[in-house]
């Protein structure tokens, strides 16, 4: 009867101890299904660098911001696809660039309750063969006041072992430009 006590007492202390071991990574995984459907990305900034226009290069930095209002700890973002649109001052026609998918060899954590931003830089040289950066180019070389960019696309959002691709935009942002 002794022995069946001490059994009983050292069943019990585990199941409490394993039980106790649970809540974390439980209570977590409740909070996954929060983090996937209330992280929000928003395009802080863009940045036009025209200071290179004539030999031939323009960038452009951009800064997303991906929040993850929940508890949840595990949330990466391991791609941003972006496509890109512009217009110049002035103009009604929307013309496209080409895009770029940004594939981060270290995913980008987002915290749980934080925000964290993620810069993209994209690099346009004349001597692409593609029309739409020559027509860029072109356009640029008016010396326009602003340029409106739409950038639109997706991103892989990373949680566990499961890959979430989410459509992005439209976001639109005027970038003044200072000659």
């Amino acid at each position: 009867m002794e022995l069946l006590k001490k059994i009983i007492l050292v069943y019990a202390f585990m199941t409490a101890a394993f039980t106790i071991m649970l809540i974390p990574p439980l209570t977590n995984y409740i909070d996954f299904y929060k983090a996937i459907e209330r992280h929000e990305i928003r395009l802080k900034s863009a940045k036009l660098d025209v200071s290179q226009l004539y030999t031939g290069t323009v960038k452009l930095s951009v800064t997303f911001s991906i929040s993850n209002p929940t508890n949840f700890k595990g949330l990466k973002v391991t791609s941003i696809t972006c496509n890109l649109k512009y217009k110049m001052y002035r103009q009604n026609i929307y013309k496209n660039l080409p895009g770029l998918t940004e594939v981060f060899q270290k995913p980008v954590e987002i915290p749980p309750n934080c925000s964290t931003e993620i810069p993209i830089d994209f690099t346009f040289t004349f001597s692409s063969e593609r029309p739409e950066v020559k027509d860029f180019f072109a356009s640029l070389s008016t010396k326009p006041a602003e340029v409106e960019i739409i950038f639109q696309g997706q991103y892989v959002l990373y949680a566990y072992t499961y890959p979430f691709t989410i459509p992005m935009g439209p976001f639109e942002y005027v970038i003044n430009l200072n000659y």
